[in-house]
């Protein structure tokens, strides 16, 4: 088990003063990469072993706001592997032992040349693991179907700040890239930041997963595009997928669990009937619960 604290930085947290959701992905990785330098493993070394490391899949459970300037523990430990595979997990806790977030990204070992899979050593395995003995890999597929006629999306052209150091896209990127998809169909859908403030409500990330397909590489435009693919009483599921719009290359895909929270009480709020209406154009076929025509809150 490796460990690391981290001081939230200003710039690292949302208008709530809450450390981003988008942040966790990034200390994720940088918790990562440090596990692997204690291990004997840095960048350097796998650099001059022609390897490369990518994530394929990252879930994140938000389960407390990290305030602005609080410390946080990231423990880690890789707890499944197999042929090219990992799974390592994550948690986020307070000095005081009170857990804020549990999260876990499959990684990938690639061929530095040729950008394919490569088996894991077995003596690098043992040292990144601490020995430990592993379980098996998890059989999971992010499965969405095709997005609906009322899917919303916005675009964006790949940028300088974007890049890892390996030339491609950064993973908590494309997390962003889904935030302002998201931001944007509150603009686009008559629910500005303003109007949620009006009517005392906020809606906050309870849970985060992503599917890293494809990579995004310099001069990519890309299109993000989102819908409501389940609805759950105070919460709902919005689906996100991101492709190259050069050629329809499906780049990731995403889904992220909304609950509505009172900005009085700080607990879960029913979907206001007003903003489920106005939203159900957004929905994917088969999903509207119906309460609007049982006249439910």
């Amino acid at each position: 088990m490796y460990h690391e604290d981290f001081r939230i930085r200003l710039h690292e947290c949302d208008a709530w003063g809450h450390l981003n959701h988008v942040q966790y992905f990034s200390l994720m990785q940088q918790t990562a990469l440090a596990a692997c330098s204690a291990a004997g493993w840095s960048r350097l070394r796998f650099q001059e072993e022609g390897m490369l490391w990518v994530v394929r899949r990252s879930e994140i459970a938000y389960k407390k706001e990290i305030p602005f300037d609080a410390v946080i523990r990231i423990e880690t430990s890789i707890t499944a592997g197999e042929r090219s595979r990992c799974l390592r997990e994550y948690r986020f806790f307070s000095p005081e032992g009170v857990v804020h977030a549990e999260a876990s990204s499959e990684w990938v070992l690639l061929d530095r040349e040729t950008k394919r899979p490569r088996p894991i050593p077995a003596e690098m395995l043992a040292l990144l693991s601490g020995g430990l003995p592993l379980a098996a890999m998890p059989r999971t597929r992010h499965e969405e179907g095709d997005p609906p006629s009322g899917a919303w999306s916005v675009s964006h052209r790949v940028g300088w700040r974007d890049l890892d150091m390996d030339w491609r896209v950064n993973n908590a990127v494309y997390a962003a890239w889904t935030e302002d998809c998201g931001l944007g169909i509150l603009d686009a859908y008559g629910w500005p930041f303003p109007r949620l403030l009006e009517n005392s409500f906020a809606i906050v990330a309870r849970r985060y997963g992503i599917e890293y397909i494809q990579p995004a590489v310099p001069g990519d435009e890309v299109e993000t595009a989102t819908w409501v693919s389940a609805v759950r009483g105070v919460s709902a599921e919005r689906s996100y997928r991101v492709i190259r719009k050069g050629d329809g290359t499906v780049l990731a895909r995403a889904r992220a669990l909304w609950a509505w929270v009172s900005l009085k009480t700080g607990r879960p709020v029913p979907i206001p009937s007003e903003f489920y209406a106005d939203f159900l154009k957004n929905f994917a076929p088969g999903v509207d619960d119906g309460r609007l025509e049982r006249n439910e809150p």
